[in-house]
């Protein structure tokens, strides 16, 4: 097996040289080439056709989103996103890149916060390894967000539901906002999100949510109650549950499945408070979370889906979810779009 090729894109010399020393620590990487500013990047990824493209998104000339959008609309490759967390501004613009084709969002590596030099190349690492795995397909059109036609789905909702959980990893943004983008801003059922994502993007995932979507959507906060027409983010390093009295509740327990917050968690909590007035979702991701709390929601009569291969960057979850038989089937994105609009007409009756 060959090594994993990697082409890094970054203004900043010394970035560039500290990046490229982390990664070539690892002997299964290796580093095909730079580029400094947006226009060289897209050139050289067409030449170099590496296997991942490491990718800022403050650039001379054109941008990172430009270059995302350029790259995979012609030559689609994995890119990887290094972001500061603290420029708000870039936080958000990283939701964005997200939504225009990049597989995933970390930190931009630093020596200043007190990590060591191999907690920082591990991380990294691990990031290009995991992200080099997707296979990803053309990506067009991005002057707005995509409109989805809902087709007629084979079953709607017969009975009112009272909460919709979703739980996603990798390539989740973009088809949550997907999905909220096609709920009215008064949407009765409360939406409960886990999205795995790099520390320090949470707070600008929800909002970047709350400003392209009709429904109000926050970070979840402990103890604050579920309420109609708005959507809960967990906040990384929190397993998010509800109470029996309709609260949020944020539990700093061990990590389930390696991920702290966990599907899973929320899941096997809404199924015990809201048993088959529930709907659960999962989504795009890498690994198996989820699986198992969607196979109790399921038990308990809740309502559940798995998004289809075709719609996945990664089709673990759902695959782990049908795999465990909390799904007998997946589903498209418009089916399940469709239950949960008519599900939310059947509620305000």
């Amino acid at each position: 097996m060959g090594k994993i090729r990697v082409l890094i894109v970054e203004d900043s010399p010394t970035q560039r040289i500290l990046v490229k020393k982390l990664l070539e620590s690892d002997p299964e990487i290796e580093i095909v080439g730079e580029a400094a500013d947006g226009e060289t990047a897209v050139k050289l990824a067409a030449e170099l056709k590496p296997d991942v493209i490491l990718l800022d998104l403050q650039l001379p000339g054109i941008d990172g989103l430009e270059v995302i959008k350029r790259v995979m609309a012609s030559n689609p490759i994995p890119i990887l996103v290094l972001s500061s967390v603290v420029n708000k501004t870039e936080k958000y613009t990283s939701m964005e890149a997200l939504r225009r084709g990049a597989v995933d969002v970390m930190e931009k590596p630093s020596i200043e916060k007190g990590q060591s030099w191999m907690q920082i190349a591990g991380e990294i690492i691990k990031h290009v390894k995991e992200v080099s795995r997707v296979l990803v397909v053309p990506h067009v059109g991005f002057e707005g967000l995509e409109t989805i036609p809902v087709k007629k789905a084979v079953e709607l909702p017969d009975q009112e539901y009272e909460i919709v959980a979703i739980g996603a990893s990798t390539g989740g943004p973009k088809l949550i906002n997907q999905i909220l983008s096609a709920l009215p801003g008064d949407y009765p059922i409360p939406v409960l999100i886990v999205q795995h994502i790099a520390p320090g993007f949470d707070e600008g995932f929800a909002e970047w949510l709350d400003k392209t979507v009709p429904m109000k959507v926050k970070l979840a906060k402990s103890g604050e109650p579920i309420e109609p027409s708005t959507a809960y983010v967990a906040p990384v390093g929190f397993h998010m549950k509800v109470s029996p009295n309709r609260e949020i509740v944020l539990d700093e327990g061990d990590p389930v499945n390696n991920q702290k917050p966990s599907a899973d968690i929320l899941f096997e909590s809404v199924a015990e408070v809201y048993s088959n007035r529930a709907i659960g979702i999962i989504l795009s991701g890498m690994g198996r979370d989820g699986a198992a709390g969607l196979k109790k929601m399921r038990d308990h009569g809740a309502k559940v889906f798995a998004l289809r291969a075709e719609e996945c960057v990664v089709f673990g979850m759902p695959g782990a979810a049908l795999e465990a038989g909390a799904v007998d089937k997946t589903s498209s994105l418009n089916e399940i779009i469709e239950f949960l609009v008519e599900a939310g007409k059947i509620l305000k009756k």
